[in-house]
């Protein structure tokens, strides 16, 4: 990511993600499970923002 990047230049950043197996490999792995409560919690994070 280029959050390390942008903090540099004094911006309040937020690196959040899934756990992925094999980042950045033809093929990675991701648990369902992991998506759907991600999906879930950047709603209800960005519902109380907007």
């Amino acid at each position: 990511t280029i959050a390390y990047i942008m903090a540099k230049y004094g911006m309040d950043v937020i690196d959040s993600g899934i756990a992925v197996l094999c980042m950045h490999a033809p093929h990675e792995v991701a648990s369902k499970a992991d998506i759907y409560e991600a999906v879930k919690g950047y709603r209800a994070f960005l519902r109380d923002r907007f």
